[in-house]
């Protein structure tokens, strides 16, 4: 029976709910602790030296009930530092693309625009072209049909 579980209970190919890449764990483990040691050290201080009229069951529920936000802190801030920088490029890569987009359906039409200026300003053009409309031989599927 522990064998017909094992395919179902393999994490290998899980994808991790943070999504941070697998080169960067150890980077995000570190960082993260370090946030949370600065964290506890200042909620420490906090609750130790500045807030002394606790008594020391006090203190030390206060302490176990901050170790969870500074933890969610430590990690949310660790998080975005990896994975917000990750995204702020995509949204930019993104934006810009539209806005070459953009400029380049606006240079088309601009172009486009200058073109039959010119040729409504060129009345020998314009002849040219509707000559050769006259001439172009009948095309079906853009084959000649002579």
């Amino acid at each position: 029976m522990t064998e017909d579980n094992q395919d179902t209970n393999d994490e290998s190919n899980r994808t991790s709910i943070w999504s941070v890449p697998t080169k960067d764990w150890f980077y995000f483990s570190g960082i993260f602790l370090i946030l949370f040691l600065i964290g506890m050290g200042f909620v420490s201080y906090y609750e130790i030296w500045v807030k002394d009229n606790d008594s020391l069951v006090e203190t030390i529920i206060a302490l176990m009930r901050d170790i969870g936000a500074v933890g969610l802190a430590s990690v949310i801030l660790t998080f975005v530092g990896f994975v917000g920088g990750e995204t702020v490029g995509f949204v930019l890569e993104r934006y810009r693309a539209q806005r070459l987009a953009e400029g380049k359906r606006l240079g088309r039409q601009e172009r486009d625009e200058e073109w039959e200026a010119w040729i409504a300003s060129r009345p020998d053009i314009q002849k040219l072209i509707a000559e050769d409309k006259e001439n172009t031989p009948p095309t079906m599927n853009s084959k000649d049909n002579r």
